[in-house]
């Protein structure tokens, strides 16, 4: 092959690879900016739940130094996951309100449990395990004791509020209040019924949050079906 020859297929070579380049990394930047539109809120789950008073064979020895709580404490097992593999979590202090949950009744609140705030990564999941001191409401626990021995379960109620930001890479959006809720049926046992975690529901989506996902979605759509298309085209074109 000639030396100009050579020269000009290299250069047409080149220019074809710097198009197809550039235009990968155009759709790969725009899809990218379209992505940290849309944010999910983090899931919540009772990985497990233990009520001692209600275990038919919890004893406790008056000599221990849990012996004045013992019959007043919750132990708990709180999942946090992060299902966004492109953004991280950051929490503000986690509010958990344990209540017994009786039929046909509104809920009684009983316990209180506060979790420090924390960052959680991409794709994060974290554990939070530890224990719930009941105090101020009273006949929760005769309650509950009638309940079971008249072959039901005994319902708790636990309700999560906490605000959190999105990090976006380099910065964090605007705060946003998540309340959620879930209903943990206790055996005579004294724990969580069945081995599947309790899950809580999550409030709404904010509007500005809700926009948000719904623009970013639309709009990635949108973008890969005109890049589909245009590939069509060209195909056609080619071959006709």
């Amino acid at each position: 092959m000639p030396q100009d020859d050579l020269t000009l297929f290299c250069m047409i070579f080149a220019e074809k690879a710097a198009n197809k380049i550039a235009y990968a990394l155009g759709y790969c930047s725009v899809t990218l900016i379209l992505v940290m539109l849309v944010s999910f809120y983090p899931s919540f789950s009772i990985q497990t739940f233990y009520v001692p008073p209600l275990d038919g064979k919890f004893m406790m020895n008056q000599t221990t130094l849990l012996t004045s709580d013992a019959d007043s404490l919750i132990f708990f097992n709180l999942e946090l996951q992060n299902t966004m593999w492109y953004k991280g979590v950051l929490y503000g202090p986690v509010n958990l309100t344990f209540s017994y949950a009786a039929a046909n009744a509104s809920a009684v609140p009983i316990a209180t449990y506060r979790v420090t705030g924390f960052y959680q990564g991409k794709g994060k999941t974290a554990r939070r395990r530890d224990v719930a001191v009941a105090t101020g409401a009273v006949g929760w626990q005769e309650a509950t004791m009638s309940a079971l021995s008249s072959g039901s379960t005994a319902d708790f109620r636990v309700d999560l509020d906490t605000k959190v930001k999105f990090k976006n890479y380099l910065w964090y959006t605007r705060k946003h209040r998540i309340v959620s809720h879930g209903i943990v049926k206790v055996g005579d046992s004294g724990r969580k019924v069945g081995e599947k975690p309790v899950k809580l529901t999550n409030s709404a989506l904010s509007s500005t949050t809700l926009m948000g996902n719904i623009f970013g979605i639309g709009s990635l759509v949108l973008l890969w079906l005109y890049a589909i298309g245009e590939k069509c085209r060209e195909c056609y074109r080619r071959y006709n």
